[in-house]
């Protein structure tokens, strides 16, 4: 709507400046009328937003209302109105919506989806706790020279807590990584393939917030463009490589090969060139290094502890989508934001900075729909969420969440 608006202004400019410059002779009287216009059209912009903030006001105060947004508890995150509508369980604390984070969550003219009821499910959620057999790597990437995050540390906590709270995973099956170095955060993945105390069949979540970025690459005889994504390490630099998704994608096979397909992977960040801060809102994109791309993937193909003898340098590389579930916060060409949402800590309100694609993820998992949703129904009930639009890949993303389907890895008849 307001990417309309803002077309239909420029259209009405150009239109009476053309008017203007039209010779005396060929002046009428209802030259004027469309010389008011650019006003109308401003008016109805002023209009549509005081209309959704007055709706906001109205939202906050009604927390009765069985569509009133609110947190689900004192300690959860908001998601703002655009991205989520959660029913308002007992007591809890309703939360609010600032004009900074109404745009972004209409994606600037996007459409943000239609509103979505959650009734939010009280923990546990699972009759039979996953226990022992769910493990998972939170990575949080934050301190990046220049171009810092704030939200990749909250985001990493709300997913430990829905571990801990929800699916009742001990502490000692949760690994928090924050700003870890490129080395330490493969050693990581590949400390999940080589962990004896996993078993084949057992729960596997990998979740990274932090930046992403893409990097164009001239592959084979043919020279041709191609391109691949990255996650960037926080010590990245002209000696210090970022990940490749190829490289990612031959740990995940590996982990599959030894541990089942059991793999759900968590991405809230984006996979293009640039960076961009507008004030408390951020895009976690940052630009690729400059030529490093084949140094890259020859990092990738050279780790110690690689088995694979898959050639992520080929220009016939194909990715395992066999091997894990992937969630992405939005897609190949789209933005990833995060920016302050209000929440309430120990009865008082405060803001934090929060992925809104894992905001309005953990909203849906704490939900009843979460229960027996699919991995592509969740990202289905999400929709759009501002400007980005998040995604389930793999073969197995018609699987009930954490492949509660499956036995042992093997899927049900």
């Amino acid at each position: 709507m307001i990417r309309l608006l803002l077309q239909l202004y420029s259209i009405a400019c150009k239109l009476t400046q053309r008017l203007l410059l039209r010779p005396a002779a060929r002046f009428s009287p209802l030259v004027a009328v469309p010389l008011l216009l650019p006003f109308v059209v401003l008016g109805a912009f002023v209009f549509v937003v005081a209309s959704a903030l007055k709706v906001n006001t109205a939202t906050r105060a009604s927390d009765s209302h069985p569509t009133a947004r609110a947190t689900a508890q004192a300690s959860h995150p908001a998601v703002p109105a655009s991205c989520a509508t959660v029913t308002t369980p007992p007591h809890s604390a309703t939360t609010s919506i600032g004009w900074l984070e109404w745009l972004v969550c209409s994606g600037l003219g996007h459409p943000a989806g239609p509103r979505k009821d959650l009734k939010r499910a009280f923990p546990p959620l699972a009759s039979e706790p996953f226990g022992s057999r769910f493990w998972a790597l939170l990575v949080a990437n934050e301190t990046y020279p220049g171009q810092k995050l704030d939200g990749p540390k909250n985001d990493a906590d709300r997913v430990a807590q829905y571990l801990k709270e929800y699916l009742q995973v001990p502490s000692t099956n949760v690994v928090r990584l924050t700003d870890p170095h490129r080395k330490d955060l493969i050693a990581a993945l590949y400390d999940l393939r080589d962990n004896k105390d996993i078993k084949p069949g057992d729960q596997i979540l990998v979740f990274y917030s932090g930046h992403g970025t893409t990097y164009p690459l001239r592959l084979g005889a043919a020279n041709e463009v191609t391109s691949i994504s990255a996650i960037c390490p926080v010590d990245r630099g002209s000696d210090i490589l970022d990940i490749s998704n190829r490289e990612l994608n031959s740990i995940f096979s590996e982990l599959c090969t030894a541990k089942g397909p059991n793999i759900t992977i968590i991405f809230d960040c984006c996979f293009s060139g640039g960076a961009l801060r507008s004030g408390d809102t951020a895009i976690r994109r940052i630009q690729p290094l400059v030529d490093r791309a084949e140094d890259m993937l020859a990092a990738g193909m050279g780790h110690p502890r690689r088995h694979s003898t898959i050639d992520i340098r080929s220009p016939s590389w194909v990715a395992d989508a066999t091997s894990s579930v992937h969630l992405a916060g939005c897609g190949r060409s789209e933005w990833a934001i995060e920016m302050p949402l209000k929440v309430n800590l120990d009865g008082g309100e405060t803001r934090r900075h929060y992925g809104l694609f894992t905001a309005a993820l953990l909203t849906v998992l704490e939900s009843e729909k979460g229960k027996t949703a699919t991995y592509e129904e969740v990202i289905q009930i999400i929709g759009r969420v501002g400007s980005q639009t998040p995604e389930a890949l793999g073969t197995r993303k018609q699987s009930k969440l954490w492949f509660k389907d499956s036995d042992g890895g093997r899927e049900k008849a």
